[in-house]
């Protein structure tokens, strides 16, 4: 599948595992607000436009379709719709840096923008969870990092602090995470 956005830049991708779909979001044209759109490459769907944010192109997008959601780091908060693109609402008044589902806990998981130094969660409407579910260096992490949590793993990623190196990170039982090891790049 090769996915050409014309006019629109590509920004960021998310894949829902359960049903297979791909959620793209992109700027439109010179606009500084962007959209998500839902692609099932295995269906031949292309572009249907889920959600418009007027703020700020969606460059974190999370989805679960399971409990029926999409979430993206729109410019003032983190933001939820219905996997229908309806009821919009900001549900964290954060802006995210990255996003990642922790489905065995049932909750979402950012590092906030302004404070790059910990993990917090949320419950899936915004009500908080649990802050500081993994620690940073005091100095904070970097403008280009990513993380997922699978099952009772984290994997992080920070581009810039870390020189290349992916942390792995255990669940411990009250919820927070530890780094148990990394991977380093290859040279």
């Amino acid at each position: 599948m090769v996915l050409d956005g014309g006019m629109n830049k590509l920004a960021s991708l998310a894949v829902d595992e359960d049903t297979g779909d791909v959620l793209i979001s992109m700027r439109l044209g010179l606009n500084p607000g962007g959209a998500i759109e839902l692609i099932n490459p295995y269906k031949d769907s292309f572009g249907i436009r889920l959600v418009e944010d007027k703020e700020r192109v969606p460059l974190q997008i999370a989805i679960m379709q399971s409990k029926g959601y999409i979430f993206w780091a729109s410019a003032k908060c983190i933001k939820r719709a219905d996997y229908t693109g309806n009821n919009t609402k900001c549900i964290v008044d954060k802006k995210a840096a990255a996003l990642s589902f922790d489905p065995e806990s049932a909750r979402l998981c950012y590092v906030d923008e302004d404070n790059r130094a910990a993990v917090d969660c949320v419950n899936f409407d915004g009500a908080p969870q649990q802050t500081n579910v993994a620690m940073f260096k005091p100095q904070g992490l970097g403008d280009s990092i990513t993380f997922r949590v699978s099952g009772e793993n984290m994997l992080f990623f920070d581009k810039l602090n870390m020189s290349g190196t992916i942390l792995m990170l255990s669940k411990q039982k009250d919820g927070t995470f530890a780094v148990t090891g990394g991977v380093e790049k290859r040279q």
